[in-house]
């Protein structure tokens, strides 16, 4: 079996669409999928991380250097690039995930891959797909891409399916929630952080004066605010700096709450039940966080350019002086983890498919508790009632 992944990224947009691709890439590569990458080199860091992480990756050539410019402008030819580059593959599965995509290009790709898979966070465009995956939780997310998609095409909405590491359905079972006052907080906004919102919190952490909390900060060391970063941290013995983790689920478990931002990080949160203060950086985050706040799942300070600094550092303190259990219970109902694995299994199926039975597992009762309370299952239950007693 055979998929491909069409990707862009660079250092000031798109890191977390190339993470979630190999997130997946790399679940499918342990059940013996064989996984390419298609990336134009708006920042060859990202390019080499995917040929770290164990995979090939095909370079189109790219005539607009800034990827902020490219959303939906050259469509065509990068159409055109994608086409020669796979034109000899036999292609089971095209997998996009780009804004600057839609049905106009994956139409012209259509002839050359068995079935196309589309992840996005927008629904603003319409798509030709077999499968169309958003992971986020917004306001009526179940209906919002109803006008976008083909009949036939079939979605994988909300948190149930987030492309997350492996080890974070591992770690969700033993997240314990979070209760009695806050000993360890975790900052995290990004690789990069183009906007400095870490250096901004951590100055309002200072101003706290609370010698009886630990601090965990994490950025990338190319980060260009790093040496910013270095410089506030050194104020306070409490403040531990990290950079270039490979995952960030062992300070997630340490920590009691979180200040970031909005994207991927939300739902490895939420996974390991770890409540978060967040300041959103794109306006795609916006409809999370609004739907994330009304669920106090997260407390939303606002847009980064529209914060009110003077009142961050009270905000938090009173936030971290408050129970923490409930709000800790909620996050980990919105995602067990799982969601790598079944798209895994899904995009693995097809007409020779052999199902084996197994064992249930403790981690299994939701699951079987979904299939029961299915209205589909509950209504053939009421229908075998119904003959039953006539038959009696």
């Amino acid at each position: 079996m055979k998929i491909f992944f069409r990707v862009d990224s660079s250092s000031l947009i798109g890191s977390g669409h190339v993470v979630r691709c190999l997130t997946l890439a790399k679940s499918l590569k342990k059940e013996g999928v064989k996984c390419k990458f298609i990336c134009k080199d708006y920042d060859s860091s990202f390019t080499k991380i995917i040929k770290t992480q164990g995979f090939e990756v095909i370079v189109l050539t790219n005539s607009n250097k800034l990827f902020k410019d490219f959303f939906n402008k050259n469509w065509e030819e990068d159409a055109r690039q994608t086409i020669n580059a796979i034109r000899e593959e036999k292609i089971d599965w095209l997998v996009v995930d780009h804004y600057g995509l839609d049905i106009r290009w994956e139409k012209k790709l259509r002839p050359y891959t068995k079935k196309i898979m589309v992840i996005d966070d927008l629904a603003n465009r319409k798509h030709d797909c077999e499968l169309l995956l958003d992971q986020n939780l917004v306001d009526n997310f179940e209906k919002r891409y109803q006008n976008f998609l083909p009949k036939y095409a079939n979605t994988l909405l909300g948190p149930k399916y987030a492309l997350l590491q492996s080890e974070y359905k591992n770690k969700h079972l033993i997240a314990s929630p979070r209760t009695g006052s806050v000993k360890n907080m975790l900052i995290y906004f990004g690789a990069t952080d183009k906007n400095n919102l870490t250096e901004l919190i951590i100055k309002e952490f200072n101003k706290l004066n609370r010698e009886d909390i630990f601090l965990n900060v994490v950025i990338s060391s190319n980060s260009s605010q790093i040496k910013k970063i270095k410089n506030e941290s050194k104020k306070n013995k409490k403040i531990k700096l990290f950079t270039n983790l490979s995952s960030l689920a062992p300070l997630m478990l340490k920590a009691d709450i979180s200040i970031g931002a909005c994207g991927t990080t939300s739902w490895e949160r939420c996974c390991l039940g770890l409540p978060a203060i967040v300041i959103t950086l794109a306006d795609n985050q916006r409809q999370i966080a609004k739907e994330l706040h009304k669920r106090k799942v997260i407390y939303w300070l606002g847009h980064y350019d529209n914060i009110k600094i003077n009142l961050i550092s009270k905000k938090i303190e009173k936030l971290i002086n408050q129970n923490l259990k409930n709000w800790s219970n909620r996050c980990k109902s919105i995602t067990d983890g799982f969601g790598t694995q079944r798209v895994t299994s899904i995009l693995k199926l097809n007409s020779r498919t052999k199902l084996k039975a197994r064992v249930a597992r403790i981690e299994d009762s939701k699951l079987i508790l979904t299939w029961a309370n299915d209205p589909l299952v509950r209504l053939n239950a009421f229908n075998s009632k119904i003959i039953n007693n006539k038959t009696h």
